[in-house]
Parts: structure tokens; C-alpha cells; sequence
């Protein structure tokens, strides 16, 4: 009899960082500047209570009164401006893993045997913890950025699986039947978020003589959802929609051009088709 007990306890960090992206509303107040009166320098607009209408409000979504004008043209803009118009993104993830397991085998030849040989028979068991988490910097997921505005998530789930195979060398160097072998198995598991899941298979390998082999499985498995199925919450995101009347595919149908001209759609029609 042979045996194996194992214990394995992996953990993987990853920082993703995306540079300098814009933050389109703080983008929009340091740009819209004015001449501040009481220095004589530029500012922005919502520094500058003299030059703001009665309906004014501050288009910046961060640290408003910090506003630093934007010079949009050429390399002009101090490092302070470009500090205030974006950020850095960050994503931090941290995925986990610990099971413990083990597994017996043997062979029935020393007390039974078919024709063909003794009975291979294996067991074994684990059990499996896993964690997934990721973290994003604080702007990120209120949207303030050019990016999409996902959330943090995390998700976490064990499982406890049994399997048992068995090998039956039914025949073997028989004439028109150098070997013929079934392997059925069965395996269970409970998962914490998802329940029980069984799989199971029946194989045959028949080989008449030694150089040829043909093999049969029939099997059902289920799978359970991973953590980032199961628990990711709802995230936007970005997806392009392909407008038919946009001009680069205007004229991949000879009568879409007749159709978009009807709804008074022209031909050199360019669509802004990136929608979240």
C-alpha cells in the first residue's frame, strides 16, 4: 500500500498602478480660469468670487479650494496644475490558498485477482480554503477618474472533497484482447458557497494487440463558481457598440445606406459608439 499526506499554504500579492489619469472634473475647474484682480496671475474661476456668475458652482469633484489653474497648451502648466488635474490608480490584490490532503493506493494482487490481473484501487481526501481580495485607491471606485469606477471586492470559501478511483484489468494477453481495462471514479465535494457537487466517469480501454488502443469515457462533473463568479459585485465598465450607419461601415450592406438616409442619417456619418 502506498500513501501521501501533503499540506500546501500559498499566498500571491500583486500591485497594479496606472499614471498620471486624469480627473476629468478638477480637469475642467483648472482650465476655466480667470485673471485674479488682487494678484494679477491666472487662477481658477472658483478661486475667484468676482469673476463667478450667481449660478456658478465648482465643477471639481476633489479638494475644490486647492484648485490650480491649467495652462492646456504646450508644456506651461506648473507641476502643482498637473498634480491637481490626476492621480495615480492602484489596485492591490492578495489571493490565498491552504488544503491539506491525502491520498492511499494499492493493488488487490497478493489476495484477488481477475483474468487480467490484481485490482488497482485509489482513495483520497482534501480539504481547501481560498480568499481573494482587491483593493483600489480611494478615487477610483467614487468615479472620479477616467477609468471604470469598480469597487473593492473580496470573496473567500473552503471546500471538502473525497474521490475514490478503481482499475479493472478485466483481460490481458488473451488473443484479440492483449488488454482490456474499466476505470470508473467517483468524487464529491461541499462547498461552503455553493453546496455539494458530485462527478464521476466509467472508462474502458481496449487494446486487441499491443499497438493499437481504443479508449471510451462517459462522465458527468459539475463545477462550482470561483470566487470572482460568486462574489465580485457589480462593477461598470466600457463596451463599443458597433453603429451600422457610421461611415467606416456604412457600406458593408448595399441597402444600409438607403436605410440610414431615411432616418436622415448622412453618409460621412462618425459615431461615438465607447459607451458605460
Amino acid at each position: 500500500m502506498d500513501w501521501e499526506l501533503y499540506y500546501v499554504n500559498g499566498e500571491t500579492t500583486n500591485v497594479r498602478k496606472t499614471l498620471n489619469d486624469l480627473i476629468p472634473d478638477n480637469f475642467v475647474a483648472a482650465v476655466d480660469s480667470v485673471i485674479n484682480p488682487s494678484t494679477g496671475q491666472a487662477a481658477c474661476r472658483s478661486q475667484v468670487a468676482s469673476a463667478q456668475g450667481d449660478d456658478y458652482e465648482d465643477p471639481a469633484s476633489v479638494n475644490g479650494n486647492n484648485c490650480v489653474a491649467f495652462n492646456p497648451f504646450g508644456q506651461n502648466s506648473s507641476q502643482e496644475a498637473r498634480d491637481y488635474v490626476s492621480a495615480d490608480v492602484t489596485r492591490s490584490d492578495i489571493i490565498k490558498q491552504e488544503f491539506v490532503g491525502g491520498v492511499i493506493s494499492f493493488d488487490s494482487a497478493e489476495f484477488i485477482k481477475l483474468q487480467g490481473g490484481g485490482i488497482g484501487f485509489a482513495a483520497g481526501f482534501e480539504y481547501r480554503e481560498e480568499s481573494s481580495e482587491s483593493v483600489t485607491d480611494e478615487f477610483t471606485p467614487r468615479g472620479f477618474l477616467t477609468s471604470a469606477a469598480l469597487p473593492d471586492s473580496y470573496g473567500e470559501y473552503d471546500v471538502s472533497e473525497f474521490f475514490v478511483e478503481v482499475s479493472l484489468l478485466l483481460l490481458a494477453g488473451m488473443k484479440l484482447a492483449h488488454e482490456l481495462t474499466e476505470d470508473p471514479a467517483f468524487r464529491t465535494a461541499d462547498y461552503s458557497h455553493a453546496g455539494k457537487a458530485e462527478a464521476w466517469k466509467i472508462g474502458l480501454m481496449y487494446a486487441p494487440f499491443e499497438d493499437l488502443r481504443i479508449r471510451v469515457t462517459i462522465g458527468e462533473a459539475l463545477r462550482a463558481p470561483n470566487i470572482t463568479e460568486a462574489f465580485d459585485p457589480v462593477s461598470p465598465g466600457f463596451a463599443r457598440i458597433r453603429d451600422l450607419c457610421d461611415a467606416d461601415n456604412i457600406s458593408d450592406d448595399p441597402d444600409r445606406a438607403g436605410n440610414c438616409t431615411a432616418l436622415g442619417i448622412s453618409s460621412d456619418f462618425q459615431a461615438n459608439d465607447t459607451i458605460n
